[in-house]
């Protein structure tokens, strides 16, 4: 994995196109029909992609990395680890056609997402409004990545030579030693074979130390509702509650359970006609009520607005609160394939998540009780005030309700 810090901030979404081509087309060794083939034979997969992580301790920090995923058996981690040494090094961008085809692909990926899954673009571009690590990613993955995506393809002819030099530029940047964090994961007696091979990576890269950028995202309430043809809406709403001067708690994952599989679930879901209704709560602060093929518009934001009322007069059985726990505890329990596992170790290494960290995480969601949830009354108070959000959905409906928002904007132009 190497860290792109040394890319410009208008240049992000090039660091998610590099990913994206990286290993779809030629290197100087292989045409991309036989690189594909050679990765067959020697490994369970080589891809790419662009990452993002918040940091646990301060809010307005974040560590954007380009990732290069690898999996073989240990007979086959030099060959393996020789083809990723192949493609960061000497993968060139002069078939045309090729990356038309891919960024073809990837526009269609995306809006296969913003009609199947706009909860989670909807989820994104709201967290956008207010937190760096997710306008990142929105950059590099969500709406605003599909817009430039749509605007390479609609100028491709005139634009592919400036695109070309991009990736070749920020390639150039991001592949460098002092970029570069290596991680392994398999058993133990096989880790100094595996380290031993880690040399070809090494000797793939350049030895360049890059000025690190210092990225400006501002914090800005779009409230945005983006039109589409689809029938229903994706409506989200939230903020981070850790810059109103929260601190995060296990206890939290609780509440996030209550007001998921209780109050959303029915007043979003079933009385509210909707396919699903959520929160998301991570321990970077970031929190937001999602719904999923929502008939509704204005009532479901009055809905979240009114989560604070059932919070504050919370009342249940201990018999009630430990079925709450016990859903609680099967997420963070939940099983994991050993790659699962290596990943979510980088993550915690990355974001500075200590496994104390996490036992206190898990004690505090066992001790959670019923006057815990209440106390959490002035948080969702305070972050329902904020009033952000954004609706993806319906164009009629938003336009019915194009009071409620600061930009109306057209998905598919």
């Amino acid at each position: 994995m190497f860290d792109t810090k040394g890319i410009k901030q208008e240049d992000i979404p090039y660091i998610s196109l590099l990913s994206n081509l990286l290993g779809k087309v030629d290197t100087k060794a292989h045409n991309y029909i036989d690189l594909s083939n050679e990765i067959l034979i020697n490994t369970g997969g080589i891809y790419f992609k662009s990452e993002v992580y918040g940091d646990d301790k301060e809010v307005l920090k974040y560590h954007p990395f380009l990732e290069g995923h690898c999996k073989a058996v240990v007979d086959k981690v030099p060959r393996a680890l020789e083809l990723v040494g192949e493609i960061i090094s000497s993968t060139v961008f002069e078939d045309k056609k090729r990356i038309k085809e891919i960024v073809q692909m990837l526009k269609s990926r995306i809006e296969g997402r913003l009609i199947d899954r706009g909860h989670q673009v909807a989820a994104l571009r709201l967290a956008s409004y207010f937190s760096p690590a997710s306008l990142y990613l929105e950059n590099t993955s969500g709406y605003e990545y599909y817009k430039f995506l749509n605007n390479i393809e609609e100028n491709f002819d005139g634009n592919i030579d400036k695109v070309i030099s991009k990736l070749y530029e920020v390639m150039k940047t991001v592949f460098s030693k002092d970029n570069l964090i290596v991680t392994v994961t398999g058993e133990a007696e096989e880790y100094n074979a595996l380290i031993n091979s880690v040399t070809t990576i090494l000797n793939s890269v350049s030895s360049n130390v890059g000025i690190k950028e210092e990225y400006n995202f501002t914090e800005e309430p779009k409230n945005e509702g983006l039109l589409t043809p689809s029938n229903v809406q994706y409506v989200a709403k939230g903020y981070n509650f850790k810059k109103l001067g929260y601190e995060y708690s296990g206890k939290l994952l609780v509440l996030k359970t209550i007001m998921s599989l209780d109050y959303l679930w029915n007043r979003v879901r079933v009385q509210g006609g909707a396919y699903g209704g959520f929160a998301n709560l991570v321990r970077s602060g970031n929190l937001a009520f999602v719904s999923y093929r929502d008939p509704n518009l204005k009532e479901t934001l009055n809905a979240y607005d009114k989560v604070v009322d059932y919070i504050k007069d919370f009342n249940t059985t201990d018999r009630e609160m430990t079925k709450y726990i016990i859903g609680t505890v099967s997420e963070l329990d939940s099983p994991l394939t050993p790659s699962m596992k290596g990943e979510k170790a980088v993550s915690m290494y990355i974001r500075g998540i200590s496994k104390e960290d996490r036992l206190k995480e898990r004690e505090e969601v066992l001790q959670t009780t019923a006057e815990d949830i209440k106390a959490f009354e002035p948080l969702l108070r305070d972050v329902v005030s904020k009033n952000y959000f954004a609706v993806l959905g319906n164009d009629a409906k938003i336009k019915e309700n194009k009071d409620l928002f600061n930009n109306l904007e057209n998905v598919f132009k």
